[in-house]
């Protein structure tokens, strides 16, 4: 709540200084020509963007379970971006997943596998996404000039791979389990875990299941090649909306409109870069500032980029976490 709160606050400071600072000025909402068709676009784009994971998430618990459970499946990946959109660096969302599909009769390992394994398939097209980005960048003049905004998508590019790697060591090498064993003694050492014997065959149990599962998705193919294609196109939808979000205010370009779309794809990839390694959750304040800074210098958006940042913040970020909050309210009201 109090990492909501900044974040407002945070785009209210923007709005003021929009308001007092800016030499682009500020357009008031009053003045703005929307033009509506490409709001429905930018709608759209949102549900298509949330639903690729729900298909990726569904086909994870039907090829263990042999059961097509779309509410679930559903409910637990809203439940998986709304704690990675509360908790710093995104670490949250696999954990909640993990028990919310527990609770819900899912095996102990499967549970596990799921949102490490989507999280390896996301962090990997995600990162050699945003790469070519980064290189096509460098030849952009339009982007060239953002040189505090290239270095911080440098190190975000950087850490996103140690991520990656550290996961497909624990999940798929035989010294991943040597790993989580050495942790397991050091919490035990801490006082950390009661009934460490019990816990250790536990523990070990579940991991054997789950690097034994993590090994069949590794010889699938065509599971591999399902679910890197449905997060690429997640990936397209969700940088292609800041070209549609300028739509929405500008109109569709008469002239340039390839070239402009380029532009606004790559931005929005080293924005998600230069966020990426920022501890607070959802990247707040990193996204805020590197979304105004190049967007302000880009498009002829001008007076309208404030206006562009809420549509872009809740696509990317308010929409999950209300998403969240009502299926939370839901669960517990209806148990």
């Amino acid at each position: 709540f109090c990492f909501l709160i900044f974040n407002i606050a945070l785009v209210v400071g923007i709005l003021l200084w929009n308001l007092l600072g800016s030499d682009e000025g500020f357009t008031p909402l009053s003045q703005l020509e929307i033009h509506w068709e490409f709001t429905l676009v930018y709608v759209l784009f949102i549900f298509l963007a949330f639903m690729c994971h729900v298909f990726c998430v569904h086909r994870m618990i039907y090829r263990k379970t042999f059961k097509s459970r779309w509410i679930l499946t559903y409910k637990s990946q809203a439940i998986c971006r709304y704690y990675d959109d509360i908790t710093p660096l995104a670490a949250g969302g696999q954990a909640f997943m993990t028990s919310y599909l527990i609770n819900r009769d899912v095996p102990a390992s499967t549970a596990l596998s799921i949102p490490l394994a989507k999280l390896v398939f996301q962090d990997i097209v995600w990162v050699v996404v945003c790469l070519v980005c980064l290189i096509c960048a460098s030849f952009n003049p339009a982007l060239q000039g953002f040189t505090f905004i290239s270095v911080t998508s440098i190190v975000g590019l950087v850490l996103s791979l140690g991520m990656i790697a550290a996961i497909l060591f624990l999940s798929l090498s035989k010294h991943g389990k040597k790993v989580i064993e050495w942790l397991s003694k050091l919490l035990n050492k801490m006082h950390l875990i009661k009934n460490y014997e019990k816990k250790y065959q536990s523990i070990m149990k579940t991991v054997d299941d789950y690097q034994a599962i993590m090994r069949e998705y590794s010889r699938s193919f065509w599971d591999i090649v399902y679910q890197m294609v449905l997060v690429a196109m997640s990936n397209i939808i969700t940088k292609s909306l800041p070209f549609f979000i300028y739509c929405i205010f500008k109109g569709f370009p008469a002239t340039g409109a390839g070239e402009l779309y380029s532009t606004f794809f790559m931005a929005a990839a080293l924005i998600e870069l230069s966020s990426s390694f920022i501890p607070l959750p959802g990247g707040s304040g990193m996204n805020e500032i590197t979304f105004t800074i190049i967007f302000s210098n880009i498009g002829g958006l001008g007076g309208e980029t404030f206006w562009a940042l809420l549509l872009w913040r809740f696509a990317t970020y308010y929409f999950y976490l209300l998403q969240g909050i009502v299926i939370i309210v839901y669960d517990t009201v209806y148990g």
